[in-house]
């Protein structure tokens, strides 16, 4: 009887003990009171993007949305083409601060960007329709008003390869991609390279496989595609040059020579030959270096008069390569 009633007192203070436990459950409040309002760019604003400039930029910005209940809005900005859908927009891009600031600085790169997604080809102009959407939890609320922009791009493509290779059977790497000729990137867009060409098709590539984006020069301009350029005639020493930021071919001239200048002579010493890969070498080539006069030069101290002429010697004969294109002589 006693184990019966200790018993009943333990699952007493049990059901006491799981009642005190209990939390009172909160509905979390996603209710946004007051939403905010667009402030700038003004409504059909004209922006000419200049995405090879790595500090334009364009700033986005409205009034903070108000939680009913104090708590944290985050805010996006949505894209669409003029007459597209901001309810199913083009691009979405969170705002500063990870979205918790209510305004977006975007570069004018990703502005292009957001431009040729738009439909807003190279070298033209075209309008585009934006607005902000506050949200808290999985409460959505865009903003009553939207504006349209109006983007202006240059020349150039909207997103530039970060590497350039040429391939093709007119290349030193032939027909097999994956020995396609890197070229060397000079600054975002921008890329070199001294190569040999011989009779067949090139193309560019933005990397060394068969799915990578293709590329060609036409005339002046490089354009995106498959199209191959023919090579005829008999091999030679090219020196290319591309500017992806303006869609732009800087230089694609032959390398009739390249030899070895002596200053102090004022000609060239020596011819070196192409051989492959961007590379030139040269037989033995005898540099003979010019003595100079050095009557009323005053030493006042060490190093002794023979180290000093050497030395000097040595400094006032540069050496320097040179390259002959187009019947011009290049330093380099």
């Amino acid at each position: 009887m006693k184990n019966l009633r200790t018993t009943f007192v333990l699952l007493a203070l049990s059901i006491i003990a799981v009642a005190s436990c209990k939390k009172d459950v909160k509905e979390l409040n996603e209710n946004i009171s007051a939403n905010g309002a667009l402030i700038s760019p003004q409504n059909q604003q004209s922006i000419k993007l200049t995405p090879s400039v790595g500090t334009a930029s364009q700033q986005f910005t409205w009034s903070a949305a108000s939680p009913e209940d104090g708590g944290v809005i985050l805010y996006e900005v949505v894209f669409a083409k003029e007459g597209g859908n901001l309810n199913n927009p083009t691009l979405r891009v969170a705002s500063d601060g990870n979205g918790l600031q209510p305004k977006l600085t975007i570069s004018h790169k990703d502005l292009t960007k957001i431009a040729a997604a738009c439909g807003i080809t190279a070298s033209s102009k075209g309008n585009i329709i934006w607005t902000v959407v506050a949200s808290k939890a999985s409460n959505r609320k865009p903003m009553e008003e939207s504006r349209m922009l109006q983007l202006e791009r240059p020349a150039g493509f909207a997103e530039v390869p970060t590497e350039l290779y040429l391939t093709g059977s007119a290349t030193e790497g032939g027909d097999d991609v994956t020995k396609a000729v890197k070229m060397k990137k000079l600054e975002e867009g921008v890329f070199e390279v001294y190569t040999s060409l011989k009779p067949g098709t090139y193309q560019l590539a933005d990397k060394p496989t068969q799915a990578a984006r293709r590329f060609f020069p036409d005339g002046a301009s490089i354009k995106e595609g498959a199209t191959p350029i023919t090579v005829t005639g008999s091999t030679k020493v090219y020196y290319l040059k591309y500017d992806f930021n303006v869609a732009t071919v800087i230089e694609a001239v032959e390398v009739q020579s390249l030899g070895l200048y002596m200053s102090a002579y004022g000609n060239e010493i020596g011819q070196l030959a192409y051989t492959s890969g961007g590379n030139w070498e040269s037989g033995t080539i005898p540099v003979v270096f010019y003595q100079f006069s050095w009557v009323g030069m005053n030493v006042i101290s060490s190093p002794s008069i023979p180290q000093l002429e050497s030395a000097i010697s040595v400094a006032a004969t540069s050496i320097m390569l040179v390259r002959l294109a187009r019947e011009r002589l290049i330093f380099i």
